[in-house]
């Protein structure tokens, strides 16, 4: 179906004379296929039978096609009966696969309503008048196709896996335990009040007994693991002082001779032993140390004359250290730097501080406010003598800060 369509879109110059018995081969062998995949498998799996009538109808719809009995202005309309009719299908193949697996329908489902809707567009002629109807014929044909191989993933009931299996055999059993229980509950219901009394404190000595069996056996498997030294019979002190009294032997009692436990050997017995003669008197090889004495070439006398403690002590130490030159030091008007310096300290010495003029200072007289803003544009207003004294002095005056010497 995919390649006859594919073959549509190459050839679509000669017309849908040209690729018609391509179509129509195509789809007997669509219709062919659906056939014998229904009667393979009728009997080995449960495919549905609207395999079988979509074989049919491919068949029977593939022959109209190669005999040319399709009139060429209502192919569209064939076509999409056909295209609606396979989409309704799947749809229907996609509940029975939600039968086998309920996970998969989904993947089978919109392919087949693609196909229908596009089936059913394809039936009203008005829609797609502008369109090659070999395109669209060949469109069709890829899209069945792809929703026929998402099917035909999907159709087989795939082998379940162990854990598949243990899980629904977990389900089964767990189903089979509450329909006892079920039945157990509806029959302690059917039976009188002293009835299921009895019922309930025979169940509760059953449990009771088989939790004590269990217990039991729980300690006997604890004891088995224990070791042996643990599980020894511990004796109580007068069997204590019983075996040690037994035990005890007399200074009268002659010991326990070999030849009163074991009968002296017969001759024969001795030639069929083997004889071992134990070794005696073994030499035992010892590693020895040997230690080198270093002998000093000095006697003691000669080191005693070495160091001779009356001289050390006769003489006064004598400590010589190194001598230190101390350096010259520089006057202030003498050699290097400062005798550059001379000539300008004598001349600054001799020089005296200016003084002001007082004549000068006398004659200076501070500006007024008339004088400062002099310029008419800004028309400043005489002030009267008690202001214009209160203006002269916030102008000249230093700042104080009054706050600070406020009157308790």
């Amino acid at each position: 179906m995919a390649a006859s369509g594919a073959f549509c879109f190459a050839f679509y110059m000669n017309g849908y004379a040209g690729v018609a018995f391509v179509l129509g081969a195509a789809m007997l062998i669509y219709g062919l296929c659906h056939v014998i995949a229904y009667s393979i498998g009728f009997r080995k799996s449960i495919l549905p039978e609207t395999v079988l009538v979509e074989g049919l109808f491919g068949l029977a719809f593939g022959f109209l096609i190669i005999t040319n009995l399709i009139p060429e202005k209502q192919i569209l309309l064939f076509y999409g009966a056909w295209l609606c009719l396979s989409g309704l299908i799947r749809f229907s193949e996609s509940l029975a696969v939600s039968k086998v697996n309920p996970k998969n329908w989904f993947a089978v489902a919109p392919l087949g309503i693609v196909c229908a809707m596009s089936g059913f567009l394809m039936m009203v002629p008005n829609l797609l008048a502008g369109f090659d109807s070999v395109y669209i014929v060949a469109i069709s044909y890829i899209v069945n196709a792809l929703s026929i191989a998402v099917y035909s993933v999907y159709m087989i009931k795939r082998q379940q896996t162990q854990k598949a299996k243990e899980a629904k055999e977990r389900a089964e059993a767990k189903k089979r335990l509450a329909e006892v229980k079920r039945k157990e509950r509806d029959r302690l219901r059917s039976l009188t009040e002293a009835e299921r009394e009895k019922e309930i404190a025979d169940a509760k000595a059953e449990k009771l007994k088989q939790e004590e069996a269990k217990k039991a056996e729980k300690e006997a498997r604890k004891e088995a693991r224990r070791p042996a030294t643990e599980r020894t019979v511990e004796f109580t002190q007068e069997e204590t002082e019983e075996i040690n009294r037994l035990a005890e032997v007399s200074d009268d009692d002659e010991p326990i001779k070999a030849s009163d436990i074991w009968s002296k050997p017969s001759e024969e017995e001795l030639q069929a032993r083997p004889v071992f003669n134990k070794p005696t008197n073994i030499p035992v090889i010892e590693k020895q140390i040997v230690q080198e004495e270093k002998e000093e070439d000095l006697k003691v006398e000669e080191k005693r004359s070495i160091v001779n403690l009356e001289e050390l002590e006769e003489k006064v130490p004598e400590v010589e250290l190194p001598s230190v030159e101390i350096p010259k030091v520089e006057l202030k008007a003498e050699g290097g730097e400062s005798l550059q310096r001379k000539a300008f300290l004598l001349e600054l010495e001799k020089e005296e501080a200016e003084k002001p003029d007082e004549d000068e200072l006398a004659s200076f007289k501070p500006l007024s406010l008339e004088d400062l803003f002099s310029d008419e544009e800004f028309n400043i207003k005489p002030l009267s003598d008690e202001k214009a004294a209160e203006t002269d002095l916030k102008l000249t005056q230093s700042f104080t800060f009054d706050w600070l010497d406020i009157k308790k």
